[in-house]
């Protein structure tokens, strides 16, 4: 079961207007041709009539009625087409002003493309089946601008299984969301050639678990106590099943305006602009969200330090599990019962390391990995 409170809410139905209007339409189109329809039969049962002989009175006039019924006729079909092509126009020009005014569009503007990304299991050989996902990052690795390529030696990789149902799916939410996930924490450098030419970007990876920065913090922070940092253990281990829970989302969009300073006149005062910017949050939670969350995640009203240490203490291990919470349902949304996981070893100076990645069952791609799939070039 899913609640929805939004902050911030948009709309995104068309009005009852539109909707009257098109069918309003529809109808009046519909009652045009019927008529058009109903006096043509009369008209073709009437000339039958005349060259029948049982209109006898009409019958030498039939010539006239030809030549004056008939452009009459036209007429009235050609006038009939042009009123059902007026109407069409003018609902579908009702139609775009309307929709014009719900989803107002925004003119784009030209921008230079530049070759896409792709990640490392992308690069070479297109992916035709499982397996070439890991030839090309073996293939790939040594000239892949990684800065401390030697650090790493790849060893192999294995089938691991089918994920055959919703427990099994759960089983993998809670791993690649948890502390159990290898993680990379990559730096990148960039050097700007002489020529003008586009600087290549060379990665440094430094493997880590996914809540190792928090656990590991330095220096610490007050409310870094040693009970937080058993409650912040326990919580990022703990399996949840969000099949189950009744899970609250909560958005928020807020938009401000900012002046920045850029360059400076020819007399040496400094040029300022102004701008708006605007931020986005939404997360998973299991329940309402507390004034003290919302103030300091959410409308950013009140820094952490602003409040008592417990609370501090409180909202920080909610955002930790809305984190968790909010993931597991972004995971739910990229794998499927049928996806297939493999398990990828290498050696990280000299240390055994193992990485679990998840397949598209039908596309073969890798659909999620917390390691390799970071490097991009």
């Amino acid at each position: 079961m899913l609640t929805v409170t939004c902050y911030c809410r948009l709309n995104h139905k068309l009005p009852s207007a539109i909707l009257n209007r098109e069918s309003e339409a529809k109808e009046m189109i519909i009652r045009l041709i019927k008529r058009l329809h109903s006096f043509l039969i009369k008209f073709v049962k009437m000339l039958n009539l005349i060259k029948s002989g049982s209109l006898t009175s009409c019958r030498s006039n039939f010539g006239w009625w030809s030549f004056r019924v008939r452009p009459i006729i036209h007429a009235v079909v050609l006038l009939v087409c042009a009123v059902l092509c007026c109407a069409s126009c003018k609902h579908e020009e009702h139609s775009r002003k309307d929709q014009a005014q719900y989803y107002p569009t925004t003119p784009s503007t030209p921008e230079r493309i530049s070759p896409p990304e792709r990640t490392i299991y992308e690069k070479g050989d297109s992916i035709r089946d499982f397996e070439t996902n890991f030839k090309n990052l073996f293939q790939n690795w040594d000239t892949a601008p990684i800065v401390n390529a030697a650090d790493f030696k790849l060893k192999g990789y294995s089938f691991k299984e089918v994920i055959e149902d919703r427990a099994a799916l759960n089983r993998y939410r809670n791993y690649f969301t948890s502390n159990q996930s290898l993680g990379m924490n990559m730096r990148k450098s960039s050097r700007s050639s002489a020529n003008g030419e586009k600087a290549k970007v060379r990665m440094t990876l430094l493997p880590e678990y996914t809540y190792d920065p928090i656990l590991n913090i330095d220096p610490k922070p007050e409310w870094y106590t040693p009970a937080f940092k058993d409650a912040v253990v326990k919580l990022v281990d703990q399996d949840f099943n969000i099949d189950t829970l009744e899970l609250t989302y909560h958005s928020s969009m807020q938009k401000e305006e900012f002046t920045e300073q850029k360059g400076y006149s020819s007399d040496g005062s400094p040029n300022y602009i102004k701008g708006r910017a605007q931020k986005n949050f939404e997360t998973y939670a299991l329940g309402p969200l507390s004034e003290d969350y919302i103030q300091v995640f959410v409308t950013e009203k009140k820094a952490l330090e602003e409040l008592p240490l417990e609370a501090q203490q409180r909202i920080l291990l909610a955002q930790l599990r809305n984190q968790r919470l909010t993931a597991q349902v972004s995971l739910s949304k990229n794998i499927a019962v049928g996806d297939v996981v493999y398990a990828i070893q290498f050696l990280y100076k000299e240390k055994p390391n193992e990485v679990f990645v998840i397949c598209d069952q039908d596309s073969k791609k890798v659909l999620v990995d917390t390691f390799f799939s970071a490097i991009r070039y």
